[in-house]
């Protein structure tokens, strides 16, 4: 939400497509229970639904019904490439194409990573989140090797950081190291009252706090993934 919001206060036409079943990115905007969403879409002969959200950026919402169709889509023929025949028609109308994934390796994620160019992996400096993500870049690997060879990782970015803990310090400098082949932001997202307030509020941070430390960390992410 707040990539795609920066990326648009930036000057960019930019489309938010929300693949992930719990629908956190639609309801965010407001949008619950979206009467067209993107699993009729990718099940069906309509285009994907594109909501104005705000000036130069869009929405393509999903809800828990996505989770009830997600074994449907799983099954159907060309089941991977669905989501990037899609957007076919909408690559040519917009400067960014944002895909928020859901965080697990199902079908989802594999048509998102299918229709991508890029991926920018977001990591929380906590052991376990660390080990999931090896299990994503192997996915990437394959992604690349079988489907989409033009698939690269963009960069790594550190997000829901507590900055003065010494053990995310420790992590962070062990994730660099281990990772030292791809790029790593220097953009850093730490934890942050105001982010889950805005949340709360259903409003980007650029709207709700625009001035907070939070925005000009998402504004600076943003920034990079452009020069970079």
């Amino acid at each position: 939400m707040n990539v795609g919001k920066a990326l648009s206060v930036l000057g960019n036409k930019v489309l938010l497509v929300d693949m992930d079943s719990q629908g956190n990115l639609s309801q965010c905007f407001g949008v619950h229970e979206p009467a067209d969403q993107v699993i009729d879409s990718l099940l069906g002969s309509s285009p994907l639904p594109m909501l104005e959200v705000g000036e130069r950026l869009f929405l393509t919402p999903s809800d828990i019904r996505m989770a009830y169709k997600e074994s449907e889509l799983a099954n159907a023929i060309g089941a991977d490439r669905r989501l990037t025949v899609k957007l076919e028609e909408a690559r040519s109308q917009f400067d960014y194409i944002l895909i928020d994934c859901p965080p697990s390796l199902g079908i989802c994620t594999t048509c998102s990573l299918v229709a991508s160019n890029h991926c920018v992996v977001p990591i929380q400096p906590e052991a376990s989140a660390y080990h999931g993500v090896e299990s994503l870049f192997n996915r990437i690997a394959e992604v690349r090797t079988y489907i989409n060879p033009s698939l690269t990782v963009k960069g790594i970015v550190f997000t829901m950081v507590h900055k003065n803990q010494s053990v995310h310090k420790s992590m962070m400098t062990h994730i660099r190291d281990t990772y030292r082949n791809f790029h790593i932001y220097d953009a850093v997202v730490e934890v942050s009252t105001v982010i889950k307030q805005s949340q709360v509020a259903k409003e980007d941070l650029y709207s709700y706090a625009p001035k907070s430390p939070s925005w000009q960390q998402y504004h600076q992410l943003a920034t990079e993934i452009m020069t970079l």
